[in-house]
């Protein structure tokens, strides 16, 4: 991973070229402390802060543009229908997606801006390749298969120290993934947020440009 850029406690700005990509890393490194504060232990509370903060920035109304609607499982209850807040408490297919429908018929997706996959956990249980990133593997697949504007992939990186093979293998993994997937159009746009002790690193990737 010599080619991602470091995201810490302190900064403020994101090295990408996506508008969405940028936002969204500003955003979840304004949230660093916030991050840092959930249970380790407890990975769906990490989940649910990316949720609230995805769910928020994919809800706003920015120049020229409406909101996307949103739907994610597992949001705080404030934040729910339900309670009187703005968003479903519903799943559909990924952790998280923003979409556009019309406006006049049901079950009509025109859009879909974004989809988010998380995964905490490194191996897949019932691995039989032992793979130290199955877990990670596993869940990318969604993304590959998707026809989003964005697809991101969010997940914890092993540490250095001891994990440098396998972490260079997981970014030559995702490169030789995308460009080999015959039905992913050409220019189709990834985002990978791979946090650490401290914060986390990012890279932009698309089929037929690796970085």
């Amino acid at each position: 991973m010599t080619n991602w850029q470091t995201f810490r406690i302190g900064d403020t700005t994101a090295q990408v070229e996506d508008l969405i990509s940028k936002l969204i890393i500003e955003r979840l490194g304004s949230r660093l402390e916030d991050f840092f504060r959930c249970k380790t232990k407890i990975p769906s509370s990490r989940t649910r802060h990316v949720k609230v903060i995805l769910s928020q920035l994919g809800h706003e109304k920015r120049a020229s543009k409406a909101r996307f609607k949103v739907m994610s499982h597992g949001l705080p209850p404030e934040m729910k229908l339900s309670k009187g807040g703005e968003f479903r408490n519903a799943e559909w297919l990924y952790d998280l997606h923003w979409y556009e429908e019309n406006r006049n018929s049901h079950y009509q997706i025109t859009n879909l801006p974004l989809v988010v996959e998380c995964e905490w956990e490194w191996k897949r249980k019932g691995d039989a390749a032992n793979d130290l990133y199955s877990a990670v593997k596993w869940d990318f697949q969604k993304l590959l298969v998707t026809n989003a504007d964005l697809r991101v992939m969010i997940f914890r990186k092993r540490p250095d120290k001891k994990h440098q093979e396998a972490n260079e293998h997981l970014d030559n993994y995702f490169d030789e993934t995308i460009h080999g997937y015959r039905h992913l159009a050409p220019g189709s746009k990834f985002l990978f947020i791979a946090f650490d002790e401290t914060g986390f690193r990012y890279n932009e990737k698309s089929k037929g440009r690796a970085k």
